[in-house]
């Protein structure tokens, strides 16, 4: 019933590779799209795809946190409050959300912060390492769509334009807030129950006594431990927003040379 991979995946075995080819397609896909569909006068059916995109992440979850428990029974680690499944509990408010700073922070999370970790994934895909296959193929899909979302995002919603770089620094103060909260969470689950190794954004303060085998890239090349711990969550948190800042500019970067091909063209 479970389908259990003969050998375990592993970093850059098929399964990698196939994840990496998927995201790339993600990735071209969702900017062309949001490039097509750009626009004010399309920002309200855009909107509407995020939103609807937003169910679309709380079915998946729902599906695997099902499938997982029917083997091990509900555990606390299911709790889906990590970098890569932050975009569920943004992407349905936002067609709620009227037009200015608040929205553009929260499309900024979606664009630049969720497709940073979404990246981050494919470099180390600790959670596609999985024995179950619908587990691994559900891992990969879920950050090929992070992808393919933030890029349309980025694009459909112009948050590549200087003019709106409120909305990026709103997105950066949203994502320590969202680091705050799975601290906080880390410690009441922990309360809850000891015995399980609770560890949302794999930063939780108890990480330190934990086998768990999930490090990010870089980061733990700088921080071989997470002590001393408020100096560690300093660092994760300006680990990240540098990783989403790189985007950003990345981003620009390839507007600006389009915008320069385009003129030399109509040149």
């Amino acid at each position: 019933m479970y389908f259990e991979w003969s050998t375990l995946p592993k970093s850059g075995g098929w399964q990698h590779i196939v994840g990496i080819i998927l995201m790339v397609a993600a990735l071209i896909g969702g900017a062309f799209l949001g490039v097509k569909y750009s626009g004010d006068e399309n920002e309200k059916r855009n909107s509407k795809i995020l939103g609807f995109a937003g169910i679309f992440f709380i079915v998946m979850d729902i599906f695997i946190e099902v499938f997982m428990s029917i083997k091990t029974g509900y555990l606390l680690t299911y709790i889906p409050f990590q970098l890569c499944s932050m975009v569920m509990y943004v992407l349905p408010f936002i067609p709620f959300i009227k037009k200015g700073v608040v929205k553009d922070g929260f499309l900024g999370l979606v664009a630049f912060v969720s497709t940073t970790g979404a990246f981050f994934y494919f470099v180390k895909p600790t959670a596609a390492f999985n024995p179950y296959v619908i587990k691994t193929i559900h891992s990969i899909m879920w950050h090929v769509c992070m992808v393919g979302l933030g890029t349309f995002t980025m694009t459909a919603f112009d948050l590549l334009d200087f003019k709106r770089y409120r909305g990026f620094i709103a997105a950066l103060i949203s994502y320590v807030g969202m680091v705050l909260i799975a601290i906080a969470g880390n410690f009441i689950l922990h309360a809850i129950d000891p015995l399980q190794e609770t560890n949302l954004f794999y930063i939780s303060y108890y990480n330190m006594t934990y086998s768990n085998p999930f490090t990010y890239p870089i980061l733990s090349l700088i921080m071989k431990s997470q002590k001393p711990y408020v100096v560690y969550v300093i660092a994760f948190i300006i680990y990240f927003a540098l990783g989403a800042s790189a985007c950003y500019g990345v981003g620009q970067g390839v507007k600006w040379v389009i915008a320069k091909i385009k003129a030399k063209k109509t040149a």
